[in-house]
């Protein structure tokens, strides 16, 4: 513009074309720069961090839409993962579960059952627990299609200790049944003793053939097995008998293969015998009283020898051995009735427990320790609320049956009649009472 004002000739348009080539050049370089300082930013990690910002305007509302929602999916991610923490409340697992139970994984799942069962172990918040394992147990289905054995496995251990008995968790209980069914090639001991505790629990019948495979199974595991998982197989199977869960299938011999099993480890000369648990004793004994048949007499003489050597008794192992020495009709020496009573008084006893211990004696014809009468009376006015038909009738027949033997005191019975029968809140319902019952 300069060179034109100035009226210069030829060199001045020789002049501003020389400066509008330079200015081209310049605008070009220019331009370079700047395409080079673009793909700079763009390669840069604070480019790639704010590039889901920019595209959005170069790629409309559809991208913008997907950024957001991978934003949320990594957040439920880091939120589920918190249920894996070994402290975390009944309250925060349920809350996560209903936030973000869809995007939880089998490790999840396995993490809350191990939670919630320690939880429930402490008695507290049962209700919140029983919530979230309703929750946790409709999430775990959905999960069916990846099960493990390991995963199997903790579930059942886990719910073992939680007491909920919802529809969600016997739905589970069945998918794990099924699933460890399949492996059960894979299985060990201690899973098919499981299999047997599932069923009963369930009261599924199953056929046949469902009863042959773990039979055989069990067969073929038989070395394997410690005294206390052939004890709890021998219990279970008689349970199932005993319901009538399995269909053309008997396991009187299976039953007698690990009884025999039993005696062979336990005549071994160096066979640790120190760390006995009384469940071994209640189970086997248990077992032999639910199909009503006799109990082996060199099983029967170790039992003797070694049930008073255990230790760390329980109210309902107690009761359990009382009540299969009535069925079976076993003339035990008293020394062996004072054991057990003595064990019996300084520890808690359930109406279940309670109804058994007395029945026995009574059947028997037996008098019972007066300090264990004292016990168990003022045990059962404690809980007579909990009382069923079933139990509040085995006490009345014992009372009975027990009546010129020893008196259990009036206290009992009128708690009895006053509790269960009296009071509209407390009352059993006339339909719970059977013919035997009444």
């Amino acid at each position: 513009d300069r060179g034109r004002e100035s009226g210069g000739g030829k060199g001045s348009v020789g002049s501003d074309s020389w400066h509008g080539t330079v200015a081209r050049e310049s605008r070009s370089d220019t331009s370079r720069d700047r395409a080079s300082e673009r793909h700079s930013r763009r390669d840069s990690p604070r480019a790639r961090r704010d590039s889901s910002h920019e595209q959005p305007r170069r790629g409309g509302q559809a991208h913008k839409h997907s950024s957001l929602q991978d934003a949320s999916v990594l957040g439920e991610s880091l939120d589920i993962a918190r249920i894996e923490d070994a402290h975390i409340s009944a309250e925060n697992v349920l809350t996560l579960l209903k936030q973000h139970g869809k995007r939880m994984s089998l490790a999840h799942a396995s993490a809350a059952f191990e939670r919630l069962a320690k939880i429930g172990e402490t008695r507290k918040n049962s209700r919140t627990c029983d919530e979230a394992l309703e929750l946790l147990a409709e999430v775990s289905i959905t999960l069916e299609s990846s099960f493990d054995l390991q995963f199997c496995r903790h579930v059942i251990s886990s719910l073992k200790k939680l007491k909920s008995k919802s529809v969600s968790r016997a739905s589970l209980l069945q998918a794990v049944s099924d699933h460890m069914f399949k492996l059960l090639d894979m299985c060990e001991a201690a899973d098919v003793s499981s299999l047997f505790v599932l069923t009963f629990e369930l009261q599924t019948t199953q056929p046949a053939s469902f009863w042959q495979a773990c039979t055989v199974r069990h067969e073929e595991l038989l070395n394997d097995y410690t005294l206390q998982q052939m004890a709890e197989t021998m219990c279970w199977a008689s349970k199932i008998q005993a319901a009538k869960l399995q269909v053309d299938h008997s396991f009187v011999n299976l039953i007698e293969t690990l009884s025999e099993r039993v005696v062979h480890l336990m005549q071994k000369p160096n066979y640790e015998k120190s760390n006995l648990e009384p469940d071994i004793f209640s189970n086997i004994m248990c077992a032999f009283a639910t199909i009503h048949q006799a109990i082996p007499l060199q099983l029967f003489d170790i039992i003797l020898v070694e049930l008073p050597k255990a230790e760390k008794w329980k109210a309902h192992q107690i009761s359990t051995i009382i009540w299969s020495v009535a069925v079976l009709k076993i003339n035990l020496d008293q020394s062996v009735f004072d054991f057990l009573a003595r064990q019996m008084t300084s520890g808690l006893c359930s109406p279940q427990d309670i109804s058994n211990t007395f029945w026995g004696y009574a059947t028997l014809q037996k008098v019972p320790d007066s300090n264990l009468v004292e016990v168990l009376t003022q045990r059962a006015i404690d809980t007579m609320r909990d009382f069923s038909a079933q139990q509040l009738s085995n006490l009345f027949l014992a009372f009975a049956l027990l009546s010129n033997l020893c008196q259990p005191g009036t206290r009992l019975l009128s708690s009895a009649l006053e509790v269960r029968m009296y009071e509209r809140a407390a009352c059993i319902p006339v339909d719970k009472f059977g013919s035997q019952e009444v």
